[in-house]
């Protein structure tokens, strides 16, 4: 594949560590509200709302991904003594880490989430929050058996995602597992917001293997639902009525099927999430 030989953009520091002490949890809406509230700060405003369109797509982006994890602990990580999830934000993976490890551990910049994810998941005994990022983060050499980063390099610059890379090496076991999850861009790596960087598919292969990393597998958000594309196409009036949102939330859920690791890449605009699954050389 040839290399993205555009200039890597900049993150603004500042703007990005700030973003993810703002906003408000909506806890009492569930995961899905909740997640919103942050990510896309789209339940914050006054009155603001969000589409049940985009609802359904991330009804269908979060079981994909559960499914992703799932495999990959199951196909790639045969010991699972301890995990460890980097930005784990709502904490929602690092539960499900915590159906197959002994210890899971999970960080995450935002002091919001961490606090509310300590209350919320006090049940779970072996799985425990802190707040750190990169930079500060520390741990032993060969600690975990499987790190996962979701969501994360999209906010790193290049220097700074490689410094990420570097970490997750030598806290891995040699047959250690890192499983990289985050947004991919069809052509060419670019700025967002000053807070986001879309990388090519290219650069991110660039970065990883750069950093020492062989490519053991990969998958993708990008395998079409039906129920999202045929719900996106109903009359607005449909849409907004909760009866019809739960019949194509469960359709959605049913059919967010397996992952297959042969599957080709490629991207669809309802889900253009981008996973690899990785160990150290």
């Amino acid at each position: 594949m040839a290399p993205d030989n555009t200039p890597s953009p900049q993150i603004n520091q500042a703007g990005r560590n700030n973003y993810w002490n703002t906003f408000s949890a909506v806890k009492d809406r569930g995961e899905l509200w909740y997640h919103l509230a942050g990510a896309d700060k789209a339940a914050d405003s006054p009155g603001g709302t969000v589409a049940p369109a985009d609802l359904l797509y991330y009804v269908y982006r979060f079981s994909y991904e559960r499914n992703v994890l799932r495999s990959a602990v199951e196909t790639y990580c045969p010991r699972r003594d301890r995990a460890l999830d980097c930005g784990t934000g709502t904490g929602r993976n690092a539960v499900l880490l915590a159906e197959y490890f002994e210890r899971v551990s999970a960080f995450d910049i935002s002091r919001l989430f961490i606090g509310e994810n300590r209350i919320r998941f006090a049940r779970i005994r072996n799985l425990d929050f802190f707040i750190s990022d990169f930079s500060g983060l520390k741990t032993t050499p060969g600690a975990y058996d499987l790190i996962f980063v979701g969501g994360v390099c999209m906010y790193l610059s290049e220097a700074e995602m490689r410094e990420a890379l570097r970490l997750a090496a030598s806290a891995l076991r040699p047959d250690g597992v890192l499983v990289l999850r985050d947004s991919v861009t069809p052509a060419v790596t670019r700025e967002h917001e000053g807070k986001k960087i879309y990388r090519s598919e290219a650069d991110y292969e660039r970065i990883i293997t750069g950093e020492g990393f062989a490519i053991r597998a990969k998958a993708n958000g990008a395998k079409r639902n039906l129920w999202c594309s045929l719900f996106r196409r109903l009359p607005a009036w449909s849409q907004e009525r909760r009866a019809v949102w739960r019949v194509f939330s469960f359709l959605t859920r049913l059919t967010s099927g397996g992952v297959n690791w042969a599957q080709p890449f490629r991207r669809h605009p309802l889900a253009n999430q981008l996973f690899y699954v990785c160990q150290p050389l």
